[in-house]
């Protein structure tokens, strides 16, 4: 995304508007969707080192576009066609095995061990746990002492052994499809 011309007099937050004219075949207006979603940041290839940009998210067709910048060594004069930001286009639907959109997160492991509160929700039932998270795992292991009664379990292949010994695993019976 290319700017018009914009002289930076402090290090204050300013409104830079964008030249849509210029914009690449990526983000080309008229083939925007009215659900197009995009992360706009600040274009590390070519964004003046001087110049730092908010990140943003865009969504819909844009007729005008605005970018909400800072110098932290002015002045500085940003020449207009000057290239300040690129958008990213955003899928409306990662899915990950066909079936439905699936969701990742990253923690920072602290000192206190890998902990997570988790919700889970059933219908309109929820529970709350925390548990230590096990970074090589592939799926999730909930104490059948914890998991409410009236959400029915099935048996799977395999064994589960831990501290506690060995047990046979079940699944939830409405994950399983």
């Amino acid at each position: 995304m290319t700017t018009k011309g914009f002289h930076f007099r402090s290090t204050d937050w300013t409104v830079i508007t964008v030249d849509l004219q210029n914009i690449s075949q990526d983000m080309e207006v008229n083939h925007m969707e009215p659900n197009s979603e995009y992360f706009v940041v600040g274009d590390t290839a070519y964004t003046p080192l001087e110049v730092e940009v908010a990140p943003m998210t865009i969504k819909g067709k844009i007729t005008s576009l605005m970018l909400l910048a800072r110098c932290m060594h002015p002045p500085f004069y940003l020449a207009e066609g000057q290239v300040l930001a690129q958008a990213i286009p955003v899928p409306a639907e990662v899915l990950a095995d066909g079936k439905s959109p699936e969701v990742y997160w990253a923690e920072v492991v602290g000192e206190n061990k890998p902990s997570l509160a988790c919700n889970l929700a059933c219908v309109s039932d929820r529970l709350n746990l925390e548990g230590v998270l096990d970074s090589g795992a592939d799926v999730t292991v909930i104490p059948e002492s914890m998991w409410p009664s009236h959400w029915e379990l099935q048996p799977v292949a395999g064994k589960l052994q831990g501290i506690g010994g060995t047990t046979m695993a079940k699944i939830s019976k409405n994950s399983a499809n």
